[in-house]
Order: C-alpha cells, then structure tokens, then sequence
C-alpha cells in the first residue's frame, strides 16, 4: 500500500462505485474495459445491508479489482453507535484494500424521499463524530478508512469538519457539465487538495456519461454507475 493506506494505483486510474442502482456486475468485463477498483454500498444506517455487497465484494476481488466498502451515514436517525455496530457486525475485519468509506450527505427515507435538513442540521456534525469515533474503535489494524461527500454539503451543513479534512483522506463528488482533462475538482472551502484521495467525477446522468461494460440491469441492459478517479497529489 501507499503511505495513505490505499494501493498503489496511478493517478486517474478509474474506479466505480456501486449499490441498488447497479444489480448486476460482471466484474471481469469491467476489468477488461479499465475499471481498477470499485467501492461497494455494504450498509446503511442501524439496519440495512445491501444484498449483493457481499458477492460483489468477492466477485471483484477474484477479477483483480482492488475493492472497498462504504456505508451511508443516516444522521437523521440519530443513533450513530448502532450505526457503527452494524458495519462492525456486517464487514468484520473484510475492509478490502480500497478500505471503507463513510458516505455523508443528504439523508434518504425509507421511501426514498430527501429528508428535510432541519431534522439533523443542529445534530450531524456532533453524530458524524461520534461515529468516527466509535468506527475508528473497531477498525481492523492496517484497514483504510475515508470519507465520502460533496463540497456543497460540506460548505453549508458541515462548515466546522476542519480538523477531519487533516485526519482522513476524502473521496469527493463534484460533477463538471462538460468533462474535460483540464476541469479540476471543487473542493470544500479550506480543504487541502493533498487530502482528495478519489474524485467522483461522474454520476451516469450527465450527455457525456459513459456506460461501463458488464454494469447492467437485472435483464442485462447497460445500466448507468458512478465513475471516479483515484486521485495522486
């Protein structure tokens, strides 16, 4: 691994994120057409896991992609030791080489409806800790563990995360209208950029998107996937 704990992939190797959206992945396919590394939805909240994390996990590792783990905070349930409980419970000491990735930004119910932040905007930044906190007391020895957000979220409902931007390296989703090699990512305000460790720079919807070969709907249709880039300061 690098000095950062993640492997030692070069700049603008690219990677895909996957949960729910994406039901199938032939994970051979997508190492054939570039895709390194992939991180994978494994839970959310208190009790939620993804159904396919764990043969998506293995079937990338067996296909030669350096896979990771992520967990979507819920910071409108309140209860972030149970959160931590239930990675615990559900990856044991399987982080994988991409490590696990706390997932913070809005909030989704149960019935897929945005929640309205005034229901965790005074609590998130002291859950979001606590949680940090009590993921870091169970982390296997040697496992990575980063950060996952966009710098509007950030700027406006987490202005105060200073001293983690220092701690942990981030995986940032800034998405530009037109992608070129010349658009750098948005970072937060006061972000250093030696922390970016992965940029998400496509969400699948934008006319420049690209499809990756063997993501594709239950019926084998090609399906839309987040793309990103591993990022080298």
């Amino acid at each position: 691994p690098t000095e950062s704990g993640l492997p030692p992939l070069k700049h603008r190797a690219l990677g895909i994120d996957a949960a729910r959206y994406q039901p199938r992945i032939d994970f051979a396919k997508a190492k054939a057409a570039g895709v390194e590394f992939a991180i994978i939805k494994a839970t959310e909240g208190y009790g939620y896991t993804h159904p396919n994390f764990f043969k998506f996990f293995s079937d990338a590792e067996a296909a030669g992609v350096h896979v990771g783990a992520y967990h979507f905070f819920r910071p409108d349930l309140r209860n972030p030791k149970a959160e931590a409980a239930h990675i615990h419970k559900t990856l044991g000491d399987k982080w994988g080489a991409m490590g696990l990735w706390l997932d913070i930004e809005r909030p989704v119910d149960g019935f897929g409806v945005t929640v309205p932040p005034e229901k965790y905007a005074q609590t998130i930044e002291g859950d979001l800790r606590v949680l940090i906190e009590q993921v870091e007391s169970l982390r296997p020895h040697g496992a990575f563990l980063g950060m996952y957000s966009g710098p509007n979220f950030i700027d406006t409902m987490l202005p105060r995360i200073g001293n983690l931007f220092i701690k942990y390296k981030w995986w940032i989703a800034n998405y530009p209208f037109n992608y070129t090699d010349a658009y750098q990512p948005r970072l937060p305000k006061g972000f250093p950029p030696g922390q970016l460790a992965v940029w998400q720079f496509d969400n699948g919807e934008a006319t420049w998107s690209q499809k990756i070969p063997g993501v594709t709907d239950l019926i084998g249709r090609p399906c839309k996937v987040d793309r990103n880039f591993f990022w080298r300061p």
